[in-house]
């Protein structure tokens, strides 16, 4: 025991500790950790609603009507039907803050490009209506949400550090300037 321990402190604990250093690794970590609570609490409402109970179904049905699981689930459906957009603007806002960046800059950055990333989709050709489906807004877009907010941000911050920015005449104000 005292060897496998052993190996686990000389080999793996200088790797993890490297890992924990990286710094997209941390915006990410830190996404998530912002985003934990809305996720804790939509996933508490799912498990109400959904309790595979029939008594406490039935239970629930009768206190709160027949409606009370879909009324519950508007909260959880909230949260993870839109996910990739609040990580998509922590992450960006996280690696920001590691650069010392404007963060709400990248963090809108980031959000805008991933809605140009979402494919939308033409509901009627006659009326030209068209849609974003929002099972890309939710957690099957995590994976572009998160490289985009990655790629932009160190975009962005690479431009400011050129120098290559837009100058503004005088007379803008400070706040816009930047």
């Amino acid at each position: 025991m005292n060897n496998v321990l052993g190996f686990l402190e000389a080999k793996l604990m200088p790797l993890a500790a490297k890992t924990a250093q990286q710094r997209h690794l941390g915006a990410i970590r830190g996404a998530y950790v912002s985003f934990m609570p809305f996720i804790i609490v939509g996933s508490i409402l799912l498990v109400i609603s959904s309790f595979p109970n029939q008594a406490y179904q039935q239970f629930m049905s009768q206190a709160f009507g027949e409606s009370w699981s879909a009324i519950i689930e508007i909260p959880f459906n909230a949260v993870f039907s839109t996910m990739s957009l609040f990580i998509s603007f922590l992450v960006a806002y996280r690696l920001a803050e590691h650069y010392g960046e404007d963060r709400i800059s990248c963090g809108i950055l980031a959000l805008v490009a991933f809605l140009i990333l979402t494919p939308f989709i033409k509901v009627a050709e006659n009326g030209g209506i068209t849609v974003m489906p929002v099972e890309w807004i939710g957690s099957k877009g995590l994976f572009v949400a998160m490289i985009g907010s990655l790629l932009w941000t160190e975009l962005f911050c690479w431009l400011k550090r050129k120098k290559l920015v837009i100058k503004m005449p005088d007379g803008v104000p400070p706040a816009v300037q930047e």
